[in-house]
């Protein structure tokens, strides 16, 4: 079969599921791996011939496509912070606008021995990428799930960073297991109200347990973590993904919380994605 062939029949089974645009796009994302070629090298050989084994693969790609699976699960790994990071259904698939969050931690603290802790790493992509731009950063990694845990070790040794790795339910811990300089979080956010506006190939295959929060207390996890923070004998500064329907909101909890300097920051999309608050001693008078 040629190439050409194969991007006919791939469409073809996936037009009931997919747009043109998308089912392209996705051809395009498993050839570039399963053949072990540039798209740009691709579109240039409409007429290469492909081995039976690798249309087995494009064939069972499209059994999974079609019940909605993430490209990502089905390769086995993402793109995040220009590093490539192994993903499975046990962890959240890495977003863009989380790389912003890991750049305004980096852009802060570029050349200092700080303690870091990313509370619900999942796979990782956090805490490895922010090893990866600290050099002199201890950082560690926590999580509920064994399962991300184990994943995440395996990004940590795959790029060559050490990592603390702690399994823990945040919710339930009386302290942090030490006193840290940055505090970052991308928790739970999404409202169980909000299921039904997302998409199937989300909805369907990524853990709920990272995913989601009761909608009679939205902001759960965020107070956990800063009321956690707030014990610490060290000033330390907390950075939050959000649910952009909360920013305000948890602008004014902290505020209220007593931590200082807090902002909230837009992402790329404009859309109110992340936080910032302070934690300071106060001086004995």
């Amino acid at each position: 079969m040629k190439l050409q062939e194969l991007k006919e029949e791939f469409q073809l089974q996936l037009k009931d599921s997919y747009t043109t645009d998308e089912a392209r796009s996705l051809f395009y994302w498993l050839a570039e791996v399963y053949l072990q070629k540039s798209k740009i090298k691709l579109l240039s050989e409409p007429d290469l011939l492909i081995k039976f084994k690798e249309i087995e693969l494009f064939r069972e790609a499209i059994k999974r496509l079609q019940c909605h699976e993430p490209h990502q699960y089905i390769l086995g790994f993402t793109e995040f912070c220009d590093l490539r990071f192994e993903v499975n259904s046990s962890v959240l698939i890495p977003r863009p606008e989380t790389e912003e969050l890991v750049e305004w931690v980096a852009n802060c603290y570029p050349n200092e021995s700080v303690k870091i802790i990313d509370i619900g790493t999942g796979s990782g992509c956090i805490a490895v990428s922010i090893a990866k731009k600290l050099k002199k950063a201890e950082v560690t990694a926590l999580d509920v799930s064994e399962e991300a845990i184990s994943t995440a070790r395996k990004n940590a040794n795959n790029h060559q960073v050490k990592l603390n790795f702690i399994q823990q339910n945040i919710l339930t811990a009386k302290r942090l297991d030490q006193d840290y300089d940055v505090v970052i979080s991308n928790p739970p956010y999404v409202l169980a109200r909000e299921k039904e506006l997302m998409q199937a190939n989300v909805l369907e295959h990524e853990p709920h347990l990272a995913l989601f929060v009761k909608d009679e207390n939205p902001l759960l996890f965020y107070h956990c973590i800063a009321g956690l923070v707030q014990q610490q004998k060290k000033a330390c500064r907390l950075f939050f993904e959000i649910n952009q329907k909360h920013g305000e909101e948890l602008v004014e909890d902290l505020n209220k919380m007593g931590f200082v300097g807090v902002e909230l920051k837009k992402d790329f999309l404009g859309k109110n994605r992340m936080i910032s608050a302070k934690h300071e001693l106060k001086s004995l008078q």
